[in-house]
Formats: structure tokens, C-alpha cells, sequence
């Protein structure tokens, strides 16, 4: 994890608003493996302050449910290949999951948010 950070933290002062005024478009490719959960929120929090900056955050990740809770868009891919796109509620539907994963999913509701859950036998 500290490994991890150490590179985060050398991207993100690369891009960083106040440090590179010119900057538009920050890549991160998995960046909360090997992440705590605080870690997790701590760069949730940074990439939402840099987008609402007028910039984009372009993540690769492989968990649904972040993926379903903090990204505003979704690209969905298959074997390499772009299957679908758009708003994360609308790209993120169980019947579409469960075509690509060849998994069973079905959506929870806690509270008032959205969770992608298996259905086991």
C-alpha cells in the first residue's frame, strides 16, 4: 500500500490544478489496489476535487460496486472490446453484467444506495 501511494501521489502532483494549470486528463490504471479503506476514500475524495475542477479522471478498475458508486460514466469492456457506454446506473445493469461476467447479478438497495450483488444457488 505505501508503494502505491507514494506513486499516486507523484501523478497527482503532476496534474494537479494549482501545480500544472495546463493539465486536463489524469490516467490511473487500478489505483486503489492495495489501498485501506481510508486510503480509498482519501483518493475517492481527491478525484472528485480535481474533476469538479474542470479536468477528467480516466480509472481502470475491475470492482463494480466503486466503480457503480463514484464513476459518473462507464466504458464496459469484453475481451478488448468496447460493449457498451454511458451513464454508470444506465451501463451498470445486472442483465448486462451478468451477459459479460457470464455471473447471475442482481441489485441491492442499502439505504439509499445501489449495490451489485451474485445470485447464488
Amino acid at each position: 500500500g505505501e508503494w502505491q501511494r507514494v506513486r499516486l501521489a507523484a501523478v497527482l502532483l503532476q496534474v494537479w490544478p494549482s501545480v500544472n494549470p495546463h493539465s486536463r486528463l489524469l490516467l490511473l490504471d487500478e489505483p486503489t489496489n492495495s489501498l485501506d479503506v481510508a486510503q480509498k476514500v482519501a483518493l475517492d475524495r481527491l478525484l472528485r476535487e480535481f474533476c469538479q475542477s474542470g479536468r477528467s479522471a480516466l480509472v481502470c478498475a475491475h470492482d463494480l460496486n466503486h466503480t457503480l458508486q463514484q464513476a459518473d460514466r462507464v466504458w464496459l469492456l469484453q475481451a478488448g472490446q468496447l460493449v457498451a457506454q454511458g451513464i454508470t446506473r444506465e451501463v451498470m445493469a445486472p442483465a448486462l453484467l451478468s451477459q459479460i461476467y457470464e455471473v447471475d447479478f442482481h441489485l441491492q438497495w442499502v439505504g439509499n444506495q445501489r449495490w451489485i450483488m451474485t445470485r447464488t444457488a
